[in-house]
């Protein structure tokens, strides 16, 4: 909630690595936008997206990363909300195919807070988060036009812990 971390790299190494005070509790805090968020809303916080991001946009144009994965929180929600519309099951590394994100994002950005309750695989805690984090993912989705995207299941800490056992 209060920060977002990217990592830019491949199997073989981690070519940078940022923390942005940009996570979803301080977006919302920032802007408390209306319920359901207005467009010139989402153009607001998007501006904003694009303001404090730069390092990481100036990294992706020197890298040119094609896939983009990301793991817990609004990832998490986004694969739940998918899989409980087309009847699958999760996996520990699931496809987000972008027609299925863009219907998850339209449903969420034009949808009341009390609505949001009764969206399945979407769990209470990330009912106010998710509108601002569905944002951010879709303006990093459709600048840097991604060809793949997947929501990985394991967190930071499993990642730390795996590192820990096996270092190399």
């Amino acid at each position: 909630g209060g920060s977002t971390e990217f990592i830019i790299g491949n199997k073989n190494e981690i070519a940078e690595s940022f923390s942005f005070d940009l996570g979803a509790a301080r977006i919302l805090e920032y802007f408390n936008p209306s319920d359901p968020i207005k467009e010139d809303e989402i153009a607001k916080i998007n501006s904003y997206i694009e303001t404090q991001l730069s390092p990481l946009f100036d990294s992706i144009h020197q890298h040119q990363p094609k896939r983009l994965i990301g793991s817990s929180g609004s990832f998490d929600s986004i694969i739940d909300m998918v899989a409980q519309e087309v009847g699958s099951s999760k996996q520990k590394f699931n496809n987000i195919q972008l027609d299925d994100f863009n219907r998850i994002y339209d449903m969420i950005v034009k949808s009341k807070r009390e609505e949001r309750f009764d969206i399945q695989g979407l769990i209470s805690m990330r009912i106010d988060f998710i509108v601002v984090s569905i944002i951010l993912m879709k303006y990093i989705i459709s600048t840097y036009n991604f060809s793949e995207i997947y929501q990985c299941g394991y967190s930071l800490k499993e990642g730390l812990i795996a590192h820990s056992i096996n270092p190399s």
